[in-house]
């Protein structure tokens, strides 16, 4: 049987090959810097979007969720003067490199997750809390002084 876990390492072991394929730039990751979403919500998610078909847009100076699920989305934030469009697969590229290099305590002691990967092109994606029943530009993710989903905590 194939796990979620056993998934999202093949795809963190692909991604820097599909982000040359993609033509963008990975620039930045900070982890902990929003509000957290739910690390096993984050896993499935990272599988769902992965294997999305078409392209995900997102309007000028907006940040639109793309995937949500209980309390955690996956947002991507632009800040350009034009719409952004990616492939939806790539998302989950991102937000696998945020599940697998943020908030890396075993799940047993810490169950939330958060982080930001800008790029050059000037986008973001963000892993983070979400509150699916909104419009998916509504909000936009922000730090919060009591994490809905638990604290994103390192081993470091």
């Amino acid at each position: 049987m194939i796990t979620l876990g056993a998934i999202l390492a093949v795809i963190v072991a692909a991604s820097p090959a599909l982000f040359a394929v993609a033509g963008e730039t990975p620039k930045d990751l900070k982890c902990g810097n929003v509000d957290t979403a739910a690390k096993r919500d984050v896993m499935r998610g990272t599988f769902d979007t992965w294997k999305r078909e078409g392209n995900c847009t997102t309007p000028a100076q907006t940040c639109r969720r793309h995937w949500c699920l209980n309390t955690s989305a996956f947002y991507i934030c632009n800040d350009d003067d034009k719409e952004f469009t990616i492939e939806c697969k790539h998302i989950a590229d991102y937000a696998s490199i945020i599940a697998k290099q943020c908030c890396t305590k075993p799940y047993t002691e810490s169950k939330g997750i958060s982080g930001e990967m800008s790029t050059e092109e000037g986008w973001s994606i963000f892993v983070a809390y979400g509150n699916c029943k909104h419009g998916r530009d509504a909000d936009r993710p922000g730090p919060a002084p009591d994490p809905y989903n638990g604290k994103c905590e390192s081993e470091n």
